[in-house]
């Protein structure tokens, strides 16, 4: 898509393309995404099982194959004191 940047200030994309949840606005307008590009992402969410990766992560499941144990960086965003899996934040 050839487009310049000045372009996508628009209060349409705005709408299509922004998520607002647990207090937090994304406004991913400005980006070179266009409708079937968000419905493709969409869809290779769904097809790829990413909720339950997503769920499993938080939960300190082993989904580093490589390394055989959970990923960590969901300890770093825990507050200290809070268990994550086996590890514990601060």
């Amino acid at each position: 898509i050839d487009r310049r940047i000045d372009s996508l200030f628009d209060e349409e994309r705005v709408n299509e393309f922004c998520v607002e949840t647990d207090g937090l606005f994304f406004d991913y307008s400005k980006t070179n995404i266009d409708l079937e590009t968000q419905l493709n992402l969409l869809k290779l969410t769904d097809e790829s099982n990413l909720k339950a990766k997503k769920n499993a992560m938080f939960s300190g499941e082993k989904i580093n194959l490589s390394e055989n144990r959970a990923v960590l960086h969901t300890a770093l965003r825990k507050s200290a004191g809070q268990v994550f899996g086996r590890y514990s934040a601060g």
